[in-house]
């Protein structure tokens, strides 16, 4: 049984994205991804070194945010995205 509350408990490393490798799995440009983060509306990025990086669970939540039941529902939030 693991003890989550021991200091010497290790969690396996987190997925991180390079820029190159989210736009394979988003199917979008690098150029995309670059306005994405200079407007904000993208996913959150981690800023490493210098590096943008993108974790795995931040893109899993950016995905599952974009989820709509309609056209319409989805047109709405991109219009208020525009603003």
């Amino acid at each position: 049984m693991a003890n989550h509350n021991n200091p010497n408990h290790r969690r396996p490393p987190r997925r991180l994205w390079t820029p190159d490798e989210l736009a394979g799995v988003l199917r979008c440009s690098i150029s995309c991804l670059n306005k994405w983060r200079v407007k904000g509306i993208g996913p959150p990025f981690v800023k490493l070194d210098g590096r943008i990086l993108y974790d795995e669970d931040d893109v899993n939540a950016f995905i599952a945010s974009r989820r709509f039941a309609s056209t319409s529902a989805a047109d709405a939030a991109v219009t208020v995205e525009a603003v």
